[in-house]
C-alpha cells in the first residue's frame, strides 16, 4: 500500500500537481485526540505537515467507532473532510486499509464517498511473490543469499502453512519470515561456534525458514448460538 502511494505521489510531483516531495505516513488512530477539542488540532497539524505533498493514512478504518462510545471519531472524519476540501489543490490524501473495513469507513459518512471518489484495490501477493520478497529482504537487509533451491521450497511452504496469513500481512509476511530466519541462523551460529568472520558467505537454508515445519496456531473459540 505504502509503495503504491509513494509511486502515485512521485507521479503527481513529476507533473507539477504537487509542489513538494513530502510524504507523511500516519495511522488512522493518530487523527483522534484524547480529550475534547484536541482532535481538530491534531487533524489540522497532520494536514499542515503534509501540505504541498502527500498524507498517507494507513488503517484509516480505525476512524470508525462501532461501539458508539468514541466521540472523537466523527469529529476526526469531519475535520479531515473539511481540510481536504479546503486544500484540494495542494494536497494528496490517501486512505488505506483492508477492503471490507474501508467500505465500512466510507459508509460512515456520505462526505467520504464524495471527497474520496477514486479507489484502487490491490490483490494479495501470491506465495511465490512472498518468497521473492523473502529473498529480496534477505539480500538487502541482511546481506544473505538463499541456498540453492530454497525459494521454490519456501514458496511451497508458504502456500501450505501461511495461506491464511497472506491477506492479513502480504509483504509484511515476507519480512517477518526472513527476520525469523535470520534469528534462527544467528542461533545456529552461536550453537555451532561460528564466528563473525567465518560466517561471511553463509546462506539462509530450509532450516532457517523452518520449511516443512507445521505452523502452530491457537485454536479459535467455537461459535455459539444464543437460545
Amino acid at each position: 500500500k505504502t509503495s503504491v502511494a509513494r509511486l502515485l505521489a512521485r507521479y503527481l510531483r513529476a507533473f507539477g500537481v504537487l509542489t513538494r516531495d513530502r510524504f507523511v505516513e500516519i495511522n488512522g488512530l493518530e487523527l483522534k485526540g484524547q480529550f475534547t477539542g484536541q482532535t481538530v488540532h491534531v487533524v489540522k497539524e497532520h494536514i499542515s505537515n503534509a501540505m504541498g505533498g502527500t498524507l498517507f493514512i494507513d488503517e484509516a478504518y480505525a476512524l470508525v467507532d462501532h461501539s458508539g462510545g468514541d466521540r472523537f471519531s466523527m469529529e476526526a472524519i469531519r475535520t479531515l473532510l473539511t481540510e481536504v476540501e479546503n486544500n484540494r489543490s495542494n494536497l494528496f490524501v490517501v486512505l488505506a486499509g483492508y477492503k471490507e473495513k474501508m467500505d465500512d469507513l466510507v459508509a460512515s459518512d456520505p462526505g467520504l464517498a464524495r471527497r474520496f471518489s477514486n479507489s484502487l484495490h490491490l490483490a494479495n501477493y501470491s506465495a511465490g511473490e512472498i518468497a521473492q520478497i523473502c529473498e529480496k529482504v534477505a539480500g538487502e537487509r541482511f546481506e544473505l543469499a538463499f541456498s540453492e533451491g530454497l525459494r521454490a521450497k519456501l514458496e511451497a511452504h508458504i502456500a501450505a502453512e501461511h495461506a491464511e496469513d497472506i491477506p492479513e500481512q502480504n509483504a509484511a509476511l515476507g519480512i517477518n519470515l526472513t527476520e525469523a530466519a535470520f534469528r534462527r541462523l544467528a542461533e545456529r551460529h552461536v550453537r555451532d561456534g561460528v564466528t563473525r568472520e567465518s560466517a561471511a558467505g553463509h546462506e539462509l537454508t530450509e532450516e532457517d525458514y523452518a520449511v516443512g515445519v507445521p505452523v502452530s496456531r491457537s485454536p479459535r473459540a467455537p461459535h455459539t448460538l444464543g437460545g
